[in-house]
């Protein structure tokens, strides 16, 4: 009896270290695969984060060639009377807008402007455009600013009744008009508009701004070459009456 006594703690110790044992391999197995999940999960997330770099890249890069063919395609065009319809799809594309419109300052009415050209018009044609005499108060009074006017809430910031109009038939939820400004003048408006809801980030208004600066430049661009064209003629004429002359 005395030898089963002395057997039986030792047994229980033996099966105790066995479970322990056990349950220390047990854990060293769970640690292993927690390991291995957060390492897979790091690789993943790793992955997730190269494919993200990887499309805003590419994002990036294809904004950057729509903007570089607006800017080419205002430059080399001298009639920005009216503007090619690329130009405006590629404005829209760049700035995912679903219509835009470029109005320009009426040198035979002041403080007018008159529409030069739209793209992704809905209830309205381009004769309709050009046929209404725009106005812009926010830009065309003394002391006007020549900031872009964001606009989210059109029905209740719109002061001139032309646009209020135009903005409600075309369904118009948001816009930003984007003054060309040559000599701290304002010579004409990039309005780009959505059908819905949308948040503006700076680096968007930003780049609206580049846009119509090139807009500005092929406006200037537009006016000497029409000086030049002018000197030439004068000077054919006053070369033509000295042959005469003589």
């Amino acid at each position: 009896t005395g030898v089963q006594t002395c057997a039986l703690p030792i047994s229980m110790n033996v099966a105790l270290c066995c479970l322990s044992v056990l349950l220390m391999a047990l854990a060293a197995v769970e640690i292993f695969l927690v390991a291995n999940r957060l390492r897979l999960r790091r690789v993943e997330l790793d992955s997730a984060r190269d494919l993200e770099r990887a499309a805003e890249q590419k994002v990036t890069l294809q904004r950057h060639q729509i903007l570089n063919h607006i800017l080419r395609s205002m430059l080399d065009s001298l009639h920005v009377n009216q503007l090619p319809e690329d130009v405006l799809k590629n404005i829209a594309s760049l700035f995912a807008a679903d219509l835009v419109t470029i109005w320009v300052a009426d040198k035979q009415r002041a403080g007018q402007f008159a529409c030069r050209g739209s793209y992704g018009l809905a209830n309205h044609t381009a004769e309709n455009m050009a046929g209404v005499p725009w106005s812009f108060p926010q830009f065309a009074s003394t002391g006007a600013t020549t900031e872009q006017h964001v606009v989210t809430d059109p029905v209740m910031q719109v002061e001139s009744a032309a646009h209020r109009a135009f903005i409600e038939k075309e369904g118009v939820h948001a816009f930003v008009f984007n003054p060309i400004v040559r000599r701290a003048e304002v010579i004409g408006i990039v309005g780009v508009f959505y059908r819905q809801p949308v948040e503006l980030p700076e680096a968007l208004t930003e780049e609206m701004r580049t846009v119509t600066n090139a807009i500005a430049v092929a406006l200037q661009a537009e006016a000497l070459y029409h000086d030049l064209v002018r000197v030439q003629k004068i000077e054919s004429v006053g070369t033509l009456a000295s042959g005469i002359a003589h």
